[in-house]
């Protein structure tokens, strides 16, 4: 089996423009794999440590270089000589390094970085889809449910801090029913949204587009971004056209 043979990373932007920790690691047989770290908006406080470069004013305090460093001279050293299908056992030996109860000392993005790193390099090695993979290491960990295709989930409106501050919460999804296809549910969630962009523009309530994709309206109450109502007191268009199409929202 192939041996883990060198791992790097670099500070990038992610699609918001904030720097993020891409590593890339490769096995002696030449397979190379990179993984970029994504990072939310709002963070809760049992959440592991995103390391930041806070003392230093280069894009805010946003920079990620203390990290990139934690993997190029600490981290990624630890796990050279590793097998990349030995998931579990790196990532005990990433977390034990850093040795803190919320990766704090080296950073979650440093930690995560390699982690997600291994796992593609895993699946290449393995000649496996990264998926296939993912699945068989879960069922190491007692995941049984078989793979299958999976009801994609569609962000419509954003609030929260991922929108205008006007909703409390963060994200309000469309969700397919069960029973349809990946196609099916995909051309749903795409009626749906152009939908309600369309009854947001009619009633003037589109403010912006949010972190994530959806619209980021200026609505009165929570009620009213699920179409059950508009705020003219009137049945929105919306919800009647989310429920011809058999979907749970």
């Amino acid at each position: 089996m192939a041996k883990i043979s060198k791992v790097w990373a670099r500070e990038i932007l992610d699609s918001r423009g904030v720097p993020t920790v891409e590593t890339a690691c490769m096995l002696d047989n030449g397979i190379v794999s990179v993984s970029a770290v994504p990072a939310g908006t709002s963070t809760g406080t049992h959440e592991a440590l995103e390391l930041r470069d806070a003392d230093n004013p280069r894009y805010l305090g946003q920079g990620v270089l203390k990290a990139v460093e934690n993997v190029n001279s600490v981290l990624g050293q630890a796990i050279l000589g590793m097998d990349p299908t030995d998931q579990f056992g790196i990532d005990k030996r990433l977390i034990e390094i850093d040795g803190t109860e919320n990766k704090s000392k080296y950073g979650a993005n440093a930690i995560l970085s390699i982690s997600q790193g291994v796992a593609k390099a895993g699946a290449a090695a393995l000649g496996q889809q990264l998926y296939a993979w993912i699945f068989a290491l879960a069922s190491k960990g007692g995941i049984t449910k078989s793979v299958k295709m999976p009801i994609p989930l569609f962000n419509m409106i954003n609030g929260g801090l991922h929108g205008a501050g006007n909703l409390d919460f963060q994200e309000f999804w469309c969700i397919p029913a069960s029973n349809k296809t990946f196609t099916e549910g995909l051309q749903i969630g795409a009626e749906v949204y152009l939908s309600i962009g369309e009854n947001l523009a009619r009633r003037g309530a589109i403010h912006s587009v949010g972190h994530e994709g959806g619209y980021a309206p200026n609505l009165f109450t929570n009620a009213d971004a699920f179409g059950t109502r508009c705020f003219f007191g009137t049945r929105c268009s919306c919800q009647f056209f989310l429920q011809r199409r058999g979907v749970c929202y």
